[in-house]
């Protein structure tokens, strides 16, 4: 059976990436909750528990909704918030 050949075995590089890809899938789920955020101009990374925030919303208090709400996710050790306010939003429904 092929899956039993060593190409196919879990290694602990592999394990992380999918721990890390299971984090910024359970934040961006938590996202999808928030009001008046458009989810296609934030990006979420993990990397063993640390996440990075990138991208553009539209004002600095939904930047800081978006970074505490990521802090509340189970898994979650520190969050960088790099998210840029970009005002051409203002005014504009998600």
């Amino acid at each position: 059976m092929l899956f039993r050949s060593p190409k196919f075995q879990t290694t602990p590089g592999s394990k992380k990436e999918i721990n890390d890809l299971l984090l910024s899938s359970k934040i961006r789920a938590e996202l999808a909750g928030l009001a008046n955020i458009r989810l296609e101009y934030v990006h979420v990374q993990a990397d063993d528990g640390h996440i990075l925030l990138e991208g553009k919303v539209k004002s600095r208090e939904l930047s800081e909704q978006i970074v505490k709400t990521a802090e509340k996710v189970e898994g979650v050790v520190s969050v960088a918030n790099e998210l840029q306010i970009d005002y051409r939003y203002q005014g504009i429904d998600s």
